[in-house]
Protein backbone atom coordinates (compact mmCIF):
# COMPACT_ATOMS: atom_id res chain seq x y z
CA UNK A 1 0.00 0.00 0.00
CA UNK A 2 3.18 2.29 0.96
CA UNK A 3 6.18 2.19 -0.36
CA UNK A 4 9.37 3.38 1.10
CA UNK A 5 9.25 6.76 -0.03
CA UNK A 6 5.64 7.67 0.80
CA UNK A 7 6.52 6.32 4.52
CA UNK A 8 9.61 8.55 4.87
CA UNK A 9 7.79 11.71 4.05
CA UNK A 10 4.86 10.70 5.89
CA UNK A 11 7.03 10.17 8.86
CA UNK A 12 8.82 13.38 7.99
CA UNK A 13 5.46 15.46 8.05
CA UNK A 14 4.54 13.72 11.54
CA UNK A 15 7.74 14.62 13.08
CA UNK A 16 7.32 18.36 11.97
CA UNK A 17 3.93 17.96 13.32
CA UNK A 18 5.35 16.95 16.85
CA UNK A 19 7.60 19.37 16.81
CA UNK A 20 4.42 22.30 16.41
CA UNK A 21 2.44 20.62 19.70
CA UNK A 22 3.67 23.70 21.70
CA UNK A 23 2.82 26.18 19.38
CA UNK A 24 -0.29 24.83 18.95
CA UNK A 25 -1.14 24.66 22.53
CA UNK A 26 -0.09 28.17 22.60
CA UNK A 27 -2.35 29.16 19.99
CA UNK A 28 -5.56 27.34 21.64
CA UNK A 29 -5.12 29.14 24.90
CA UNK A 30 -5.61 32.04 23.36
CA UNK A 31 -8.72 30.57 21.10
CA UNK A 32 -10.06 28.66 24.21
CA UNK A 33 -10.10 31.86 26.48
CA UNK A 34 -11.81 33.68 23.69
CA UNK A 35 -14.95 31.13 23.74
CA UNK A 36 -13.46 29.29 21.11
CA UNK A 37 -13.20 24.94 20.52
CA UNK A 38 -10.09 23.48 21.16
CA UNK A 39 -8.19 23.36 18.45
CA UNK A 40 -5.00 21.28 20.08
CA UNK A 41 -7.28 18.48 20.32
CA UNK A 42 -8.56 18.54 16.75
CA UNK A 43 -4.79 18.86 16.10
CA UNK A 44 -3.26 16.37 18.06
CA UNK A 45 -6.28 13.98 17.47
CA UNK A 46 -5.10 14.38 13.58
CA UNK A 47 -1.19 13.54 14.22
CA UNK A 48 -2.79 10.29 15.89
CA UNK A 49 -4.61 8.94 13.19
CA UNK A 50 -1.34 10.10 10.84
CA UNK A 51 1.07 7.76 13.73
CA UNK A 52 -1.57 4.96 13.49
CA UNK A 53 -1.44 5.22 10.01
CA UNK A 54 2.46 4.84 9.83
CA UNK A 55 2.50 2.23 12.37
CA UNK A 56 -0.61 0.14 10.70
CA UNK A 57 1.59 -2.57 8.92
CA UNK A 58 2.72 -3.96 12.34
CA UNK A 59 0.97 -6.39 13.49
CA UNK A 60 1.88 -6.10 17.35
CA UNK A 61 1.28 -2.19 16.97
CA UNK A 62 -2.41 -3.35 15.84
CA UNK A 63 -2.71 -6.18 18.56
CA UNK A 64 -1.65 -3.23 21.06
CA UNK A 65 -4.09 -0.81 19.66
CA UNK A 66 -6.74 -2.84 19.96
CA UNK A 67 -6.24 -4.20 23.40
CA UNK A 68 -6.57 0.00 24.24
CA UNK A 69 -10.23 0.23 22.44
CA UNK A 70 -11.43 -2.62 23.87
CA UNK A 71 -10.25 -1.30 27.81
CA UNK A 72 -11.34 2.01 26.91
CA UNK A 73 -14.74 0.06 25.35
CA UNK A 74 -14.89 -1.55 28.24
CA UNK A 75 -14.46 1.12 31.01
CA UNK A 76 -17.05 2.90 29.00
CA UNK A 77 -19.63 0.02 29.82
CA UNK A 78 -18.91 0.09 32.77
CA UNK A 79 -18.95 3.21 33.88
CA UNK A 80 -22.58 3.93 31.94
CA UNK A 81 -23.91 1.54 33.90
CA UNK A 82 -23.07 3.57 37.11
CA UNK A 83 -24.05 7.26 34.98
CA UNK A 84 -27.35 5.26 33.70
CA UNK A 85 -26.46 7.30 30.56
CA UNK A 86 -23.35 7.56 28.18
CA UNK A 87 -22.27 11.26 28.19
CA UNK A 88 -21.07 10.70 31.90
CA UNK A 89 -19.11 7.77 30.60
CA UNK A 90 -17.78 8.95 27.94
CA UNK A 91 -16.19 12.11 29.75
CA UNK A 92 -15.54 9.40 32.16
CA UNK A 93 -12.78 8.03 29.77
CA UNK A 94 -10.44 11.27 28.92
CA UNK A 95 -8.12 10.32 31.19
CA UNK A 96 -7.45 6.77 29.68
CA UNK A 97 -7.83 7.67 26.28
CA UNK A 98 -4.79 10.82 27.13
CA UNK A 99 -2.58 7.90 28.75
CA UNK A 100 -3.03 5.45 26.02
CA UNK A 101 -1.76 8.52 23.64
CA UNK A 102 1.16 8.24 25.62
CA UNK A 103 1.65 4.88 24.99
CA UNK A 104 1.03 5.20 20.97
CA UNK A 105 3.71 8.34 20.28
CA UNK A 106 6.59 5.54 22.59
CA UNK A 107 5.36 3.14 20.32
CA UNK A 108 6.38 5.55 17.25
CA UNK A 109 9.19 7.01 18.95
CA UNK A 110 10.48 3.36 19.18
CA UNK A 111 10.02 2.74 15.56
CA UNK A 112 11.97 6.06 14.92
CA UNK A 113 14.97 4.16 16.83
CA UNK A 114 14.39 0.72 15.47
CA UNK A 115 14.68 2.99 12.07
CA UNK A 116 17.60 4.50 12.99
CA UNK A 117 15.90 7.77 13.34
CA UNK A 118 15.99 8.33 17.57
CA UNK A 119 18.11 11.40 17.12
CA UNK A 120 14.61 12.75 15.91
CA UNK A 121 13.53 12.22 19.79
CA UNK A 122 15.98 15.33 20.59
CA UNK A 123 14.66 17.01 17.72
CA UNK A 124 11.32 17.19 18.86
CA UNK A 125 12.35 17.67 22.46
CA UNK A 126 14.47 20.59 21.37
CA UNK A 127 11.29 22.42 19.44
CA UNK A 128 9.85 21.96 22.81
CA UNK A 129 11.73 23.99 24.75
CA UNK A 130 12.54 26.90 22.37
CA UNK A 131 8.44 27.13 21.76
CA UNK A 132 7.85 27.06 25.58
CA UNK A 133 10.71 29.56 26.13
CA UNK A 134 8.72 31.95 23.68
CA UNK A 135 5.35 31.24 25.30
CA UNK A 136 7.28 32.31 28.74
CA UNK A 137 8.90 35.51 27.56
CA UNK A 138 5.57 36.14 26.10
CA UNK A 139 3.99 36.03 29.83
CA UNK A 140 7.20 37.85 31.01
CA UNK A 141 6.56 40.70 28.77
CA UNK A 142 2.83 40.96 30.33
CA UNK A 143 0.91 39.63 27.67
CA UNK A 144 -0.02 36.27 28.90
CA UNK A 145 -2.29 34.86 31.36
CA UNK A 146 -1.61 34.75 35.29
CA UNK A 147 -0.68 31.20 36.94
CA UNK A 148 -3.20 31.95 39.79
CA UNK A 149 -5.55 34.48 40.10
CA UNK A 150 -6.82 37.34 37.76
CA UNK A 151 -5.33 39.91 35.97
CA UNK A 152 -5.91 42.62 38.89
CA UNK A 153 -4.20 40.32 41.09
CA UNK A 154 -1.96 37.87 39.18
CA UNK A 155 0.32 35.54 40.79
CA UNK A 156 3.10 34.19 38.17
CA UNK A 157 2.55 33.56 34.70
CA UNK A 158 1.34 30.36 31.90
CA UNK A 159 1.98 32.61 29.07
CA UNK A 160 -0.52 31.49 26.50
CA UNK A 161 -0.98 27.81 27.13
CA UNK A 162 -4.13 27.26 29.13
CA UNK A 163 -2.72 24.26 31.29
CA UNK A 164 -0.95 24.94 34.43
CA UNK A 165 0.60 21.46 36.02
CA UNK A 166 1.35 20.30 32.23
CA UNK A 167 3.42 22.79 31.32
CA UNK A 168 5.84 21.83 34.51
CA UNK A 169 5.81 18.35 32.89
CA UNK A 170 6.49 19.83 29.46
CA UNK A 171 9.14 21.77 30.71
CA UNK A 172 11.09 19.29 32.78
CA UNK A 173 10.51 16.41 30.26
CA UNK A 174 11.58 18.59 27.12
CA UNK A 175 14.69 19.98 28.99
CA UNK A 176 15.89 17.32 30.53
CA UNK A 177 15.58 15.29 27.43
CA UNK A 178 18.05 18.27 25.67
CA UNK A 179 20.07 18.24 29.02
CA UNK A 180 20.75 14.78 28.83
CA UNK A 181 22.27 15.25 25.19
CA UNK A 182 24.03 18.13 25.67
CA UNK A 183 26.30 16.81 28.79
CA UNK A 184 26.58 13.38 27.22
CA UNK A 185 28.61 15.23 24.16
CA UNK A 186 30.60 17.59 27.03
CA UNK A 187 28.34 20.53 25.86
CA UNK A 188 28.35 22.25 29.14
CA UNK A 189 27.63 26.06 27.84
CA UNK A 190 24.55 24.88 26.47
CA UNK A 191 23.95 22.43 29.19
CA UNK A 192 23.77 25.04 31.64
CA UNK A 193 21.92 27.60 28.86
CA UNK A 194 19.27 24.56 29.17
CA UNK A 195 19.30 24.65 32.97
CA UNK A 196 19.26 28.46 33.17
CA UNK A 197 15.60 28.52 30.65
CA UNK A 198 14.60 25.59 32.59
CA UNK A 199 14.83 28.11 35.12
CA UNK A 200 13.51 31.64 34.21
CA UNK A 201 10.31 29.71 33.35
CA UNK A 202 10.05 27.91 36.21
CA UNK A 203 10.30 31.32 38.48
CA UNK A 204 7.17 32.76 35.78
CA UNK A 205 5.03 29.75 36.58
CA UNK A 206 5.95 29.99 40.47
CA UNK A 207 4.99 26.07 41.50
CA UNK A 208 7.16 24.10 43.38
CA UNK A 209 8.09 21.29 41.30
CA UNK A 210 8.75 23.61 38.41
CA UNK A 211 11.21 25.37 40.07
CA UNK A 212 12.71 22.31 41.91
CA UNK A 213 12.84 19.78 39.28
CA UNK A 214 15.41 22.03 36.77
CA UNK A 215 17.51 22.50 39.69
CA UNK A 216 17.90 18.05 40.55
CA UNK A 217 18.46 18.13 36.62
CA UNK A 218 21.18 20.51 36.58
CA UNK A 219 23.10 19.82 39.24
CA UNK A 220 22.97 15.54 39.12
CA UNK A 221 23.85 15.69 35.16
CA UNK A 222 26.64 16.02 36.11
CA UNK A 223 27.09 13.57 38.91
CA UNK A 224 25.90 10.96 36.79
CA UNK A 225 28.18 11.92 33.68
CA UNK A 226 31.22 11.97 36.76
CA UNK A 227 30.35 8.80 37.88
CA UNK A 228 30.05 7.01 34.68
CA UNK A 229 33.69 7.90 33.88
CA UNK A 230 34.86 7.07 37.52
CA UNK A 231 33.63 3.11 36.59
CA UNK A 232 36.41 3.80 34.25
CA UNK A 233 38.84 5.73 36.10
CA UNK A 234 38.92 8.27 33.17
CA UNK A 235 37.57 11.60 34.45
CA UNK A 236 38.99 14.13 32.00
CA UNK A 237 39.82 17.53 33.72
CA UNK A 238 37.85 19.41 31.50
CA UNK A 239 34.43 17.31 32.21
CA UNK A 240 35.36 17.21 36.01
CA UNK A 241 36.16 21.17 36.02
CA UNK A 242 32.98 21.82 34.42
CA UNK A 243 30.53 19.44 36.09
CA UNK A 244 32.63 21.00 39.46
CA UNK A 245 31.59 24.88 38.70
CA UNK A 246 28.00 23.77 37.30
CA UNK A 247 27.12 22.57 41.13
CA UNK A 248 28.98 25.42 42.92
CA UNK A 249 27.41 27.74 40.98
CA UNK A 250 23.19 26.29 40.76
CA UNK A 251 22.42 27.00 44.17
CA UNK A 252 23.02 31.15 43.76
CA UNK A 253 21.55 30.86 40.23
CA UNK A 254 18.59 29.08 41.96
CA UNK A 255 18.09 31.30 45.12
CA UNK A 256 18.20 34.14 42.61
CA UNK A 257 15.06 32.86 40.77
CA UNK A 258 13.44 31.43 43.82
CA UNK A 259 13.58 34.99 45.32
CA UNK A 260 12.29 35.94 41.86
CA UNK A 261 9.36 33.63 42.26
CA UNK A 262 8.28 34.65 45.76
CA UNK A 263 8.55 38.54 45.77
CA UNK A 264 8.36 39.56 41.98
CA UNK A 265 5.67 37.47 40.68
CA UNK A 266 3.64 37.62 44.27
CA UNK A 267 3.91 34.20 45.00
CA UNK A 268 5.19 35.22 48.84
CA UNK A 269 1.92 37.02 49.34
CA UNK A 270 -0.19 33.51 48.53
CA UNK A 271 1.78 31.30 50.94
CA UNK A 272 1.37 33.58 53.41
CA UNK A 273 -2.39 33.89 53.04
CA UNK A 274 -2.58 30.14 52.74
CA UNK A 275 -0.34 29.88 56.05
CA UNK A 276 -2.21 31.66 58.39
CA UNK A 277 -4.86 29.42 57.55
CA UNK A 278 -3.44 25.55 57.24
CA UNK A 279 -0.17 23.89 58.47
CA UNK A 280 2.72 23.77 57.14
CA UNK A 281 2.31 19.86 55.65
CA UNK A 282 -0.74 21.23 53.67
CA UNK A 283 0.82 24.46 52.73
CA UNK A 284 3.80 22.57 51.11
CA UNK A 285 1.22 19.87 49.22
CA UNK A 286 -1.41 23.03 48.10
CA UNK A 287 -4.41 21.56 50.10
CA UNK A 288 -3.88 17.63 48.27
CA UNK A 289 -3.05 15.61 51.33
CA UNK A 290 -6.72 16.91 52.38
CA UNK A 291 -8.12 15.70 48.55
CA UNK A 292 -6.16 12.57 48.82
CA UNK A 293 -7.45 11.98 52.65
CA UNK A 294 -11.32 12.49 51.27
CA UNK A 295 -10.46 10.13 48.58
CA UNK A 296 -9.03 7.30 50.43
CA UNK A 297 -11.99 7.07 52.55
CA UNK A 298 -14.57 7.30 49.80
CA UNK A 299 -12.65 4.30 48.10
CA UNK A 300 -12.13 2.14 51.00
CA UNK A 301 -15.80 2.79 52.73
CA UNK A 302 -18.25 3.70 49.49
CA UNK A 303 -16.30 1.70 46.67
CA UNK A 304 -18.05 -1.87 46.14
CA UNK A 305 -15.49 -4.69 44.60
CA UNK A 306 -16.19 -4.79 41.14
CA UNK A 307 -15.92 -0.26 41.52
CA UNK A 308 -12.40 -1.03 43.43
CA UNK A 309 -11.35 -3.07 40.49
CA UNK A 310 -12.98 -0.72 37.74
CA UNK A 311 -12.97 2.23 39.40
CA UNK A 312 -16.45 5.05 39.11
CA UNK A 313 -14.96 7.07 36.30
CA UNK A 314 -15.82 10.87 37.09
CA UNK A 315 -18.94 10.22 39.19
CA UNK A 316 -16.23 9.81 42.68
CA UNK A 317 -16.22 13.71 42.34
CA UNK A 318 -19.97 13.51 43.80
CA UNK A 319 -18.89 11.71 46.57
CA UNK A 320 -15.92 13.84 47.99
CA UNK A 321 -16.19 17.52 50.14
CA UNK A 322 -14.69 19.70 47.17
CA UNK A 323 -16.82 17.74 44.25
CA UNK A 324 -12.93 17.30 42.33
CA UNK A 325 -10.05 15.37 41.58
CA UNK A 326 -7.24 15.23 43.89
CA UNK A 327 -4.60 15.94 41.69
CA UNK A 328 -2.21 13.37 42.04
CA UNK A 329 -2.07 11.13 39.06
CA UNK A 330 -1.97 7.69 41.18
CA UNK A 331 -5.09 8.52 43.08
CA UNK A 332 -6.93 9.71 40.45
CA UNK A 333 -6.56 7.10 38.10
CA UNK A 334 -7.40 4.76 41.34
CA UNK A 335 -10.47 6.60 41.81
CA UNK A 336 -11.43 6.96 38.01
CA UNK A 337 -10.20 3.52 37.08
CA UNK A 338 -9.73 1.11 40.17
CA UNK A 339 -6.79 -0.91 40.80
CA UNK A 340 -6.74 -1.96 37.27
CA UNK A 341 -6.34 1.43 36.25
CA UNK A 342 -3.41 1.89 38.37
CA UNK A 343 -1.89 -1.06 37.31
CA UNK A 344 -1.98 -0.46 34.09
CA UNK A 345 -0.37 2.92 33.97
CA UNK A 346 2.28 2.50 36.38
CA UNK A 347 2.86 -0.94 35.39
CA UNK A 348 3.70 0.01 32.10
CA UNK A 349 5.82 2.71 33.71
CA UNK A 350 7.67 -0.05 35.65
CA UNK A 351 8.35 -1.99 32.54
CA UNK A 352 9.88 0.85 31.05
CA UNK A 353 12.31 0.97 34.20
CA UNK A 354 12.78 -2.93 33.60
CA UNK A 355 13.34 -2.41 29.97
CA UNK A 356 16.07 0.59 31.05
CA UNK A 357 17.58 -1.39 33.49
CA UNK A 358 18.15 -4.40 30.92
CA UNK A 359 20.24 -2.20 28.76
CA UNK A 360 24.33 -2.71 28.27
CA UNK A 361 24.42 -0.01 25.33
CA UNK A 362 22.13 3.35 25.99
CA UNK A 363 24.39 5.76 26.59
CA UNK A 364 21.77 8.17 28.15
CA UNK A 365 21.18 5.27 30.99
CA UNK A 366 21.28 7.28 33.80
CA UNK A 367 19.88 10.39 32.67
CA UNK A 368 16.86 8.44 31.38
CA UNK A 369 16.59 6.71 34.43
CA UNK A 370 17.07 9.96 36.61
CA UNK A 371 14.25 11.39 34.06
CA UNK A 372 11.98 8.69 34.27
CA UNK A 373 11.98 8.77 38.29
CA UNK A 374 11.59 12.57 38.22
CA UNK A 375 8.54 12.47 36.20
CA UNK A 376 6.85 9.52 38.42
CA UNK A 377 7.83 11.55 41.81
CA UNK A 378 5.78 14.11 39.73
CA UNK A 379 2.92 11.81 39.12
CA UNK A 380 3.00 11.07 43.13
CA UNK A 381 2.63 14.69 43.86
CA UNK A 382 0.75 16.47 41.44
CA UNK A 383 -1.59 15.74 38.67
CA UNK A 384 -2.52 15.86 35.20
CA UNK A 385 1.09 14.45 33.88
CA UNK A 386 0.02 10.67 32.80
CA UNK A 387 -3.62 12.07 31.46
CA UNK A 388 -1.42 15.43 30.14
CA UNK A 389 -2.77 16.45 26.54
CA UNK A 390 0.46 19.62 26.83
CA UNK A 391 2.92 16.69 27.60
CA UNK A 392 2.22 13.19 26.63
CA UNK A 393 3.86 13.00 23.16
CA UNK A 394 7.58 13.93 25.20
CA UNK A 395 6.50 11.24 27.96
CA UNK A 396 6.10 9.09 24.98
CA UNK A 397 9.61 10.13 23.62
CA UNK A 398 11.50 9.73 27.06
CA UNK A 399 10.19 6.31 27.46
CA UNK A 400 10.99 5.71 23.49
CA UNK A 401 15.08 6.89 24.88
CA UNK A 402 15.23 3.96 26.86
CA UNK A 403 15.72 2.47 23.33
CA UNK A 404 18.47 4.24 22.37
CA UNK A 405 21.99 2.59 21.78
CA UNK A 406 25.47 4.08 21.12
CA UNK A 407 24.95 4.27 17.20
CA UNK A 408 22.21 6.81 18.16
CA UNK A 409 24.57 9.07 20.31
Amino acid sequence: MYNGRSLASLREFIVFLLCGFILVDMVNGVLLRLGFTSVSVVYKTAVLALVMLYMSKSRSFLLIVSAMVLTVLGYLLFHATLFSEMVGAFKSSDWLVKYFSIIIFYLFFCRLVFEGKGTLIFTVASYAIFFLTLNFIIGFLGLGYPMYGNEENAIGTKGLIFAGNEITASIVISGGIVQMKLIQESRYIQFLLVGLLMLFMGALLTSKVSLLAPILTTLFFPLIKSSEKLNVLKVSKKDFGSSALIIMIIPGIAFSFGYYALFQSNLMERLTYFYERVDVITLIFSRRNIWASDAIDVFVSLYSLPEVVLGTGLSWFQLVPDGKMVEIDFLDFLMAYGLLGVVISYGFVGLKVLDLLGSKNNPYFGYILFLILLVVAMSLSSGHIFNSGVAGALIGALFASTKLQKVEA
